[in-house]
């Protein structure tokens, strides 16, 4: 009898301190990985729940452009190219290190749909540079695999002489 209370008292302490952790509010800014993580998880390092507003003030701050992944929950390419393209090496160090790179869940009815509206996004994934004045320098829809994105990320930069 006495296993079965000190088990039943692990539990509900275990229970009590999960509950506890505290996850982020809708309008908290939560990067996903701080620097040393994204070399250890090999991934662009994404803000969630950012503004856009607060997204191009970063940018301005930090002399960079903002990268935008609009993208859905159900969507199929938008998994891919997390899985497969923002994983890729030379992708993630070029990513990483010119822009401030943000996630937008067009569904999210807080951030993510009213940029997406703001910039008539309407496929996913739809990827986005935009400079810290508002002005898009690339927009691309659709899939990209690794060579295509930094391609197009490239040109974009060129074109716009940055």
């Amino acid at each position: 009898m006495r296993r079965v209370a000190i088990a039943f008292q692990v539990i509900l302490s275990s229970l009590i301190l999960f509950s506890c952790q505290s996850t982020p509010s809708d309008k908290e800014v939560v990067r996903d990985r701080s620097p040393q993580q994204m070399e250890a998880n090999q991934t662009i390092g994404f803000y969630k729940h950012m503004s856009l507003d607060d997204a191009l003030e970063l940018a301005r701050q930090e002399n960079k452009q903002v990268f935008i992944d609009f993208y859905a929950d159900w969507c199929a390419p938008c998994k891919m190219m997390e899985r497969d393209v923002f994983t890729n090496q030379s992708v993630y160090t070029f990513f990483n290190e010119r822009f401030i790179n943000v996630k937008m869940d067009v569904d999210d009815r807080s951030v993510g749909s009213e940029a997406a509206a703001k910039y008539n996004v309407s496929a996913m994934p739809t990827l986005m540079l935009i400079d810290p004045e508002k002005d898009v320098i690339m927009k691309e829809r659709g899939y990209r695999d690794a060579n295509g994105l930094l391609k197009a990320a490239q040109s974009a930069l060129a074109r716009a002489n940055y």
